[in-house]
């Protein structure tokens, strides 16, 4: 399958088990260990960076800190990076200031941006469960959703102020995680 990096959709009636090579089944999709090993090919090992984009920053960034505890690593009008544990990062950016390239000493960072209600889910403890609860509540935060999923995982959702989904989830909810 080919994938077009200017964002075009695949061909219909393509399925992502298919390769250029026909090495998978229809309807399979090895993990990204397996693929990688099997195409001889680097992998990834983990996400690094996860961005959310704010309309007020100072206020999404005391929400971050205060309601969910993490440590803000770098702050700039246009940037807060959040120490989100276990070598990952959670970005909050000012909304409207990363559509353009912006050139540092270290490199060049392409413009993005996001839009609408976007996702995110932090890992918790299964054992922690009651204690987030009780501190979504002291801060008046209402979860708007608890799921168990079938994994053995729960997931508490709930909004930031800037209306994205939050997701606090504990492990069984993934296959691998």
């Amino acid at each position: 399958m080919h994938y077009d990096t200017r964002g075009a959709a695949p061909k219909a009636g393509s399925s992502l088990a298919e390769t250029g090579h026909g090495l998978f089944p229809r309807g399979t999709l090895p993990s990204s260990s397996a693929l990688a090993l099997r195409l001889g090919m680097a992998r990834v090992t983990h996400i690094v960076e996860s961005s959310l984009y704010a309309r007020d920053i100072k206020a999404t960034a005391n929400f971050y800190a205060t309601v969910l505890g993490l440590s803000a690593m770098l702050e700039t009008p246009r940037l807060v990076a959040f120490d989100a544990g276990d070598r990952s990062v959670l970005l909050v950016f000012q909304e409207g200031a990363t559509g353009e390239d912006v050139k540092t000493d270290e490199g060049v960072i392409p413009g993005h941006d996001g839009q609408g209600r976007l996702h995110v889910a932090l890992g918790i403890p299964a054992d922690s469960l009651s204690q987030w609860r009780e501190r979504l509540a002291a801060h008046s935060v209402p979860i708007v959703s608890e799921t168990r999923w079938k994994g053995g995982g729960t997931s508490l959702y709930f909004h930031d102020p800037d209306g994205h989904v939050v997701e606090l989830a504990t492990p069984g909810l993934w296959a691998n995680y």
